[in-house]
């Protein structure tokens, strides 16, 4: 298991008093950062790009939900890898956050793709599969830590580009290619029908507090 999203650091208090020390929350990290990123970008985006003339952040939330949430945490992770790269995180920890990245694909896939998160992440992994930064052998996936930086990029860029551009016939036909789930697919994410797709917190106080 990896460790919660990041922020502040959080403290945890035992019956005794005593104070653990703080846990570093980098684990989808690029996920948080990058939906802040590319919350503020659309935003603040261009218009009339390329020639044109409409609002492409109208466009592009009216048109594009499910690239637009594919495009914020790819935009992330390619932020977290240069973030990585210039020091300002640890290199030893990379591999926790893609294996990280990859497994949120995998708990937003159990929800199904009805909707435009599931669409977005049932791109990406169609794109990562593609791409072979992700695998499959006899039951397992497996990540390609040498392909999935190089893969990840090139996703963002392309969808980066839809969205500069407004291009609605792309897009579409983006989404044609890659938002298919394939069998061995579907047949993993059945073999963990009894494990749950989220927790139930037990609180150290009652429930009704006066």
């Amino acid at each position: 298991m990896t460790n919660p999203l990041p922020g502040p650091s959080r403290r945890t208090q035992d019956r005794a008093g005593k104070t653990d020390s703080p846990t570093p929350r980098f684990a989808q990290f690029g996920e948080r950062w990058c939906g802040d990123l590319q919350s503020d970008r659309n935003r603040t985006g261009g218009r009339a790009a390329s020639g044109h003339g409409a609002d492409l952040v109208t466009i592009n939330n009216q048109s594009f939900p499910a690239k637009l949430i594919g495009a914020a945490l790819l935009v992330g992770m390619f932020g977290l890898k240069w973030l990585v790269d210039h020091g300002a995180l640890p290199k030893q920890r990379l591999e926790e956050y893609y294996s990280s990245c990859v497994a949120g694909i995998f708990r937003t896939l159990r929800f199904g793709t009805g909707e435009a998160h599931g669409r977005a992440e049932m791109m990406e992994f169609s794109y990562l599969a593609e791409q072979q930064a992700i695998t499959y052998n006899a039951g397992r996936y497996t990540i390609d830590l040498a392909r999935i930086p190089g893969a990840l990029a090139a996703l963002a860029k392309q969808l980066l580009e839809m969205e500069a551009t407004g291009d609605r016939a792309r897009v579409e036909a983006w989404f044609a290619k890659y938002d298919r789930m394939p069998q061995e697919l579907k047949t993993a994410l059945a073999a963990t029908s009894s494990i749950p797709v989220d927790i139930n917190p037990v609180f150290a106080f009652a429930d009704r507090v006066q």
